[in-house]
């Protein structure tokens, strides 16, 4: 199982040759029917045949096109802890695939409301009467359903500019759906700023009159699994993830000095078991484990059973555009006043 998730990755990045090629081929029927059920899809909301519900509170969406990958849970969490520094009650809607998400939020803004609904106006209507004044909705560019005052998209420069939907490719709508973006953030890992600069003139010929910034998600610290700061670990290691892109996380494990990494990969958001960590230590045998934040939250509670681990963090910093994105949210605020 885990070898053909990482083959439909490395296949989604055409890294597979021939046969690679030979499937993308075999895949084109059924992504036009994936892209006419989408197009379609559009086409009501944006004729007014298919309506959002407007929710009592502004709405800020952080959303991709892409299925993950591009940095939306520190993102969301960055712009909740913004938007409380300047005396705002924001509230964070997610639809909630797993605790981990939950976790992260509640560890990095601990006085902020996190509220999980797979309905997402319910999830805005149960922050409204917790008391919030403003929503941002997790992944939400695609859930057309609510109204949103801004929709913030991310992508990532990993990802380039590539048009193929699923399931040929990663893209859940095409590059075009950035027309009903107000803001296009280009996010980085391990990418160059060159390929950065690259994507972002191409985002100007798709939605020139969007605002843009480019974030470069930088490696902060190491910890371990009950959070204390610790130095980086030496030697070999065993990379444990479930994400959406363990490639990029394991690239940043490498740049850190840890060449001989070895990724032991599992499915986004997966909850692990007591089986889970067995198969872990078979496979980490004189390894250090080497994990993310997010999935250090779910494998804390087995650490007595893990062999010594370590938690990369990563932070968001603005190379670009911080200043115009907070100038336009601080203005729908202020009109929503």
């Amino acid at each position: 199982m885990r070898r053909s998730r990482g083959w439909i990755r490395r296949l989604w990045r055409e890294e597979e040759g021939v046969l690679s090629a030979a499937v993308r081929t075999l895949l084109l029927p059924a992504e036009g029917f994936y892209r006419l059920v989408v197009s379609v899809r559009n086409q009501c909301y944006d004729l007014g045949i298919f309506s959002g519900e407007r929710p009592a509170i502004p709405v800020i969406s952080v959303g991709n096109l892409a299925v993950g990958g591009t940095g939306k849970t520190p993102i969301s969490a960055w712009l909740v802890s913004q938007l409380s520094k300047s005396g705002r009650q924001a509230a964070l809607v997610i639809r909630g695939y797993g605790f981990d998400e939950v976790g992260l939020h509640t560890s990095w803004n601990s006085d902020s409301l996190v509220v999980v609904n797979a309905r997402r106006a319910r999830g805005i209507d149960q922050a409204v009467a917790m008391g919030a004044d403003v929503a941002i909705l997790d992944d939400g560019f695609q859930h057309r359903r609510v109204h949103r005052d801004i929709d913030i998209v991310l992508l990532a420069a990993e990802h380039g500019f590539g048009n193929a939907l699923l399931p040929r490719g990663l893209f859940r709508e095409p590059i075009a759906a950035l027309v009903r973006a107000h803001v296009i953030l280009v996010t980085r890992k391990t990418a160059k700023v060159e390929k950065a600069l690259r994507l972002e003139a191409e985002i100007a010929n798709v939605a020139p009159w969007a605002r843009r910034g480019r974030i470069h998600f930088q490696i902060s610290d190491w910890t371990d699994l009950e959070g204390s700061l610790v130095e980086a670990p030496k030697g070999d290691v065993l990379v444990v993830t479930s994400i959406a892109e363990p490639e990029s996380f394991l690239d940043m494990v490498q740049s850190e000095g840890s060449s001989s990494a070895v990724a032991f990969p599992f499915p986004d958001h997966h909850e692990f078991s007591e089986d889970d960590v067995l198969r872990i230590g078979d496979a980490a045998q004189n390894r250090t484990l080497v994990m993310t934040e997010k999935d250090a939250i779910k494998l804390r509670r087995f650490s007595r059973a893990l062999p010594l681990s370590y938690v990369l963090r990563i932070r968001p910093e603005w190379e670009s555009g911080r200043e115009e994105v907070m100038a336009l949210i601080s203005d729908m605020l202020g009109k929503e006043n």
